[in-house]
């Protein structure tokens, strides 16, 4: 009888160890901030007609990343628009408004509603879809601004 219980006892508990996944601890505040341009063939020449921040974020190794905002501000010149985007591990996601004018306009917002997280390993970026007609007589200079804020966890067992 005591070595069932003992059994079971090892089983449960061994079971338990399998099946965890870890905790989070909080580790810290992570702030990241940039901009996007691009003018005449420059954005002509950018395929599929959208520019991404050539600083991709990969999420460590061992941490959790809960994107909390990711804040925009877009201007352009010309009567064409530009549209943020947020890459996820390749993937273009979380569309912000489009910025469109007849003249020169900027708007600004938050791209995500609610918290993403991210797990290790998986690499974020921020992007402009940018259209204009080509060729284009007085080509529009397009620009996005953007600060990113990131709560780093670390996965403890």
């Amino acid at each position: 009888m005591k070595s069932l219980f003992l059994f079971i006892i090892i089983a449960v508990s061994s079971s338990k160890s399998i099946l965890a996944q870890g905790n989070l601890q909080f580790n810290q505040v992570l702030s990241y901030s940039g901009s996007l341009s691009c003018q005449g063939t420059a954005c002509r020449d950018i395929n599929p007609w959208s520019i991404v921040s050539p600083s991709p974020r990969t999420v460590p190794t061992g941490k959790i990343w809960k994107l909390e905002s990711v804040g925009w501000l877009g201007s352009i010149e010309g009567s064409y628009y530009n549209q943020p985007f947020l890459v996820i591990n390749g993937i273009k996601a979380y569309f912000g408004l489009f910025n469109r004018t007849l003249s020169q306009f900027s708007n600004q917002g938050n791209l995500i509603s609610s918290p993403v997280w991210l797990k290790e390993n998986d690499i974020f970026n921020i992007g402009m879809v940018v259209n204009q007609p080509w060729p284009c007589p007085n080509c529009p200079f397009f620009e996005l601004s953007y600060h990113i804020s990131i709560l780093e966890f670390n996965v403890v067992q």
